[in-house]
């Protein structure tokens, strides 16, 4: 994988990345939450529709929104939700 240059990287995950950078911001809530419960087609973004309840659904896309304000102290606190926050070289 290689950043491209608005420093996202580029590979099979990028539309993911997008979505929380600039595509939300286009969309309005019902739009963004179909394409997290739909998934963008040729993208390498999955549908959620099968493992995500619609409450999920819908508390993703608060998440999503709240991305551009989000503080040091929540990055910090996340940290520690993803026991795999630390990526392994040897996947790679």
């Amino acid at each position: 994988m290689r950043e491209g240059p608005d420093g996202i990287r580029q590979g099979p995950l990028s539309e993911t990345a997008r979505l929380a950078r600039s595509r939300n911001a286009e969309q309005d809530d019902g739009e963004l939450y179909y394409t997290i419960d739909n998934g963008v087609r040729l993208s390498g973004m999955p549908a959620f529709s099968g493992t995500h309840t619609p409450a999920l659904t819908w508390r993703l896309v608060l998440f999503i929104r709240h991305l551009p304000q989000i503080t040091p102290e929540e990055l910090n606190e996340m940290k520690g939700w993803d026991p795999k926050s630390t990526a392994d070289p040897a996947h790679f």
